[in-house]
């Protein structure tokens, strides 16, 4: 690495990922056939059948958090209320 501040200008930038890399696209093509006819949609993949159901998957997966034991004390408990403690 640079020892110095104002090496680090003379060593060039490094990024994680190549910007050629191309990005992930989020549409998919529907092709539909019907009496002679063919229709090309560009839907969002969570708007198919196939994106739906991995959403499904995923909801399933999860899992709900415990609740929280509770720490403060109420005004009306016994423990409240008892002075000799």
């Amino acid at each position: 690495g640079p020892t110095s501040v104002f090496d680090l200008a003379m060593t060039g930038l490094r990024m994680r990922t190549a910007l050629s890399a191309p990005e992930k696209s989020r549409n998919v093509k529907v092709v539909t056939r019907a009496e002679g006819v063919v229709r090309c949609q560009v839907v969002r993949f969570a708007e198919t059948e196939e994106g739906q159901e991995k959403e499904r998957q995923r909801r399933a997966r999860q899992i709900v958090p415990r609740a929280r034991k509770q720490t403060f004390r109420m005004k009306n408990s016994r423990i409240w209320d008892d002075r000799q403690s």
